[in-house]
């Protein structure tokens, strides 16, 4: 008779996920002990790593990723990784080890004492079997509420025993031929209702988010924007996990600003604002105002109803944002082959009215902004410029340096889908293991990571890895030897004195060398774009490239 490992496995090779992110421990033994020939072990030294590799992993092979490692401590080290996967809608499905069941109860050491408790709040679902028997059918359900919109991070607890037990094979067989399929196409009285408001507004405009960052999303984007001639924005870049239009469109206006007051000005002159695939709004600093534009409508469209109910205004739609902005379009040639919708009076009309989004209004009223490079450093706009004339137009970039990441998204103009990876949740440590992950689901296509040296100490381990698994990405430590992002904050919150936010005497690359990379510092940009783009087209393995920049908050 199969074991539950044996049918474990059968069920996540149907599934596709044979590629096993992990730090392992005592408990994850029995699980790993007898790892097929065609699954591959993907090391991590630390479990915060673990999940951004797996994240970029995922987000870059648009499906769902499988993540091991260690009852309660390893669960622990996770969590902020898990939150950023969370906010991120990530479909990371986590197997975490438990001690055997026989000790649960008397809480031996490394008891995972709840796992419900100690994960769920930045998890969709956790649960802990209470059978071996019921490991492969909770394997399945898990694959599918991972996937299911929102997708998201879950977790299941598996008592090390158990994997060895027998199965029960009518049961697995089960979990393994079953399916979970959405209908992702909207209501027909929903898409009418967003296309007649579409028609009938003045000057209406869309902000296309996150959700759409797939071709489908851009398409459909793309195709509403050019029938009514509308002005596209994205969200604040706080909320960017990805992009869901392409930067250089003579449509797009720019970033919105991540805060109540100055994106409502940003916002002005338009009477009606459809908000498709993203929160309304993923703002951070607390500027007061008005949420919208005076006499401004806002319709929202996101499969994720908790984003939908918190809402700060405006009409929200719980669907798929790619297939319900298709449906709109296709509506609307409906209304125009019916006489009812005339689009020839909307040329003209995003380039006449609503202005490009000015890049200090993101920072208006908030303190300073870095104003030019120091002698001896480059100024980050030349550095973003330098890394765009670099990297062929297919490069996926990595993004982790807070105090340049306006700077990047203005530069850079990302005008494919998936290229932009980025964590809305805010928790540092994602880049570099992330910049691993997208590298081993998409193998021949370059990656950069761009990071402070700041962020890169959280998840520094992931170098290794990447040396390991022979990685040819490019790893861009943007140097200022402080916290900027943090010194911006305190001008604006009016606490310019906190401690500890400086960072002198960082030496990345002796610690990169440390790990197996090779590593390089440029002193300007034009050297930056040469190492950068003689490394891409090489191809020879992961290098650390840094390069020192001005200090401060640099948005253009």
């Amino acid at each position: 008779m199969a074991s539950v490992r044996e049918e474990a496995y059968e069920l996540l090779r149907a599934h596709g996920l044979v590629t096993v992110f992990g730090n392992p421990g005592s408990t994850e033994l029995p699980f790993l002990a007898a790892l097929p020939d065609d699954f591959r072990y993907v090391l991590g030294l630390q479990e915060a790593a673990v999940v951004a590799m797996a994240a970029g992993f995922a987000r870059a092979r648009g499906g769902p990723a499988l993540v091991n490692f260690h009852t309660a401590p390893g669960v622990g080290h996770a969590l902020g990784a898990l939150f950023n996967a969370r906010q991120d809608h990530d479909p990371l499905v986590v197997v975490a080890g438990q001690q055997a069941r026989a000790q649960i109860t008397v809480e031996a050491t490394l008891t995972n004492r709840d796992v419900v408790r100690l994960a769920e709040p930045h998890l969709k679902w956790a649960f802990e079997p209470p059978r071996a028997a019921d490991v492969p059918h909770a394997l399945a359900r898990a694959i599918a509420t991972a996937c299911a919109a929102p997708p998201g991070p879950v977790l299941l607890s598996v008592p090390m025993d158990d994997w060895t037990q027998a199965a029960d094979t009518n049961l697995a067989q089960a979990a393994r031929e079953r399916r979970l399929e959405a209908a992702n196409v909207p209501a027909r009285g929903l898409v009418r209702e967003i296309a007649e408001s579409l028609a009938s507004a003045q000057n209406p405009a869309l902000v296309a988010g996150p959700e759409l960052d797939s071709e489908a999303g851009h398409a459909a984007a793309v195709a509403l924007a050019e029938l009514l001639a509308m002005a596209v924005y994205a969200p604040p870049a706080t909320g960017g996990s990805g992009i869901g239009f392409p930067e250089s469109h003579q449509l797009f206006r720019g970033v919105l600003p991540p805060a109540i007051g100055p994106l409502a000005d940003a916002l002005r002159g338009h009477d009606l604002v459809l908000v498709a695939g993203s929160a309304v709004f993923p703002y951070y600093p607390y500027l007061p105002g008005r949420p919208l534009p005076e006499g401004c409508r806002l319709l929202q469209v996101t499969c994720d109803p908790d984003a939908a109910a918190r809402a700060i205004a405006g009409k929200a739609f719980v669907a798929d944002a790619a297939e319900t902005l298709a449906a709109v379009v296709s509506e609307l040639r409906l209304l125009k082959n019916e006489g009812r919708l005339d689009v020839s009076s909307f040329v003209g009309r995003s380039r006449s009215s609503a202005q490009p989004v000015d890049p200090a209004t993101i920072v208006a009223n908030a303190g300073e902004v870095s104003a030019g490079a120091e002698r001896g450093v480059v100024a980050v706009g030349a550095a973003c410029r330098a890394l765009r004339a670099a990297a062929p137009p297919d490069t996926a970039f990595v993004v982790e340096a807070p105090s340049a990441t306006l700077a990047l998204r203005n530069h850079l103009r990302i005008d494919r889908p998936r290229s932009w990876f980025f964590t809305a949740g805010g928790g540092l440590g994602f880049g570099v293991p992330a910049a691993v992950g997208v590298k081993l689901a998409q193998p021949d296509r370059p990656v950069v990571a761009v990071v402070g040296e700041g962020s890169l100490q959280y998840t520094i381990q992931a170098l290794w890895t990447a040396v390991r698994e022979g990685l040819a990405v490019v790893i861009v430590v943007l140097r200022n030897d402080e916290y900027s992002i943090l010194k911006w904050f305190g001008q604006l919150e009016g606490e310019s004195e906190a401690p500890g936010l400086d960072l002198p005497g960082i030496d990345c690359l002796a610690l990169a060398r440390g790990y197996g990379l090779a590593a390089e510092a440029v002193e300007g940009a034009e050297q930056l774009h040469a190492v950068v783009a003689g490394a891409l087209a090489r191809g020879d393995g992961p290098l650390l490239v840094e390069v020192p920049v001005e200090r401060g908050m640099a948005i253009a």
